[in-house]
């Protein structure tokens, strides 16, 4: 993306200050070639912020306006012993032993990312450091014989009983969320597992409800398939929720497309390829009918499908054969080429009412 005509002046009344010029954009300021311009090889940051501004505006604050050292509520640093630091799984995925053998095998002590912890004082003045981020580095640490470890944490010690526990209920989610935005952007890719238990553990409403949602149905979230009613598609949940009746309220599709599931494959994981279509078949014949189907239609619908194909991931591969034989070259994603073929199933075999129109028509 290149820079907006507004910001052409600004950006190049910045360059105009270098004899050597190189290339400034939204997605990125060449350092690479800025830097030679100056003599020592190494680029001032302000001159880099001078350059930021130029292409997105001046900051919200006006620069060096604010001295953080004088500042209570920010993170500190200590060096802090391992007896006193502590993981609470609320705000922590699982620990990775073969993650922590990879990054072990490079490891130097000058390159350490410092972790960071929410510091607690219980009633008895005992201190827990809770990690947010770097549990593996703490746990490299102490394979490398270390008795402290350097720790960015913030401090809620000095508040009132009632006032402590509000906060560490807020700091909990604090940390969840910033666990979460850390590990999406910057380090080994979160799963969807993970994240989803982080969201829960720290209060989060939508998955609160999207839990309570999962338990009324006899299903559980995990990493993996391993018994009846493990959801384990994270991104198709999350879809599924969002999908609002005309009330405007999310989850109503979700439970019902799971007690189908449960209904007719009661001894299943949840597939995502039968969930996300009958949620949003649901969706569908609101949208288009101003109602859903009867309950008869999961009936007849669920019974078919399982006496054609059998198991439920069996359903979804077959409607999506079906589909490639007549669409060799594919054209639709897999959630709408297994929506249309459940309705195409529908009206052909059993069409006992009116159903919302499939998206893609065939003769499955």
């Amino acid at each position: 993306m290149s820079v907006t005509n507004s910001a052409k002046k600004r950006v190049a009344a910045w360059l105009a200050r270098f004899n050597r010029k190189f290339d400034v954009e939204k997605t990125a300021i060449d350092l690479r070639e800025m830097v030679n311009n100056y003599p020592t090889f190494r680029i001032p940051v302000l001159d880099i912020a001078d350059g930021i501004d130029a292409v997105i505006g001046d900051s919200v604050a006006k620069r060096s306006s604010v001295d953080p050292r004088k500042i209570k509520k920010i993170p500190k640093f200590l060096w802090v012993s391992l007896t006193d630091l502590y993981i609470d799984p609320r705000f922590q995925r699982d620990v990775a032993p073969n993650h922590i053998k990879n990054i072990e095998a490079h490891f130097d002590s000058r390159k350490i990312i410092v972790p960071c912890a929410v510091k607690f004082v219980d009633d008895d003045g005992k201190i827990y450091f809770c990690i947010w981020d770097g549990g593996h580095t703490v746990q490299l640490l102490i394979r490398q014989g270390w008795t402290h470890v350097p720790v960015w944490y913030t401090d809620v010690h000095d508040l009132s009983p009632s006032e402590m526990l509000e906060a560490q209920e807020a700091m909990i989610g604090l940390a969840g969320r910033s666990m979460i935005s850390i590990n999406k952007t910057f380090k080994r890719p979160l799963g969807g597992y993970d994240e989803f238990m982080i969201l829960w553990e720290t209060k989060d409403t939508d998955a609160m409800i999207i839990m309570n949602i999962l338990k009324a149905n006899g299903c559980q979230p995990y990493r993996y398939k391993r018994q009846a009613g493990d959801v384990t598609h994270f991104e198709a949940l999350w879809d599924i929720y969002d999908l609002q009746n005309h009330a405007g309220v999310k989850g109503t599709y979700l439970s019902r497309a799971l007690a189908f599931h449960k209904q007719h494959w009661p001894k299943a994981a949840i597939e995502a390829e039968i969930m996300r279509p009958m949620a949003m078949i649901y969706q569908m014949c609101d949208a288009q009918l101003g109602k859903q189907p009867s309950a008869q239609f999961d009936v007849d619908l669920g019974a078919y499908l399982a006496n054609r194909w059998g198991s439920a991931e069996a359903v979804q591969e077959g409607i999506k054969d079906s589909y490639a034989a007549t669409y060799p070259n594919g054209r639709d994603n897999n959630p709408i080429q297994v929506l249309s073929g459940m309705l195409n199933c529908y009206a052909k075999h059993i069409n006992k009412e009116t159903v919302a129109v499939p998206p893609v028509r065939w003769d499955v």
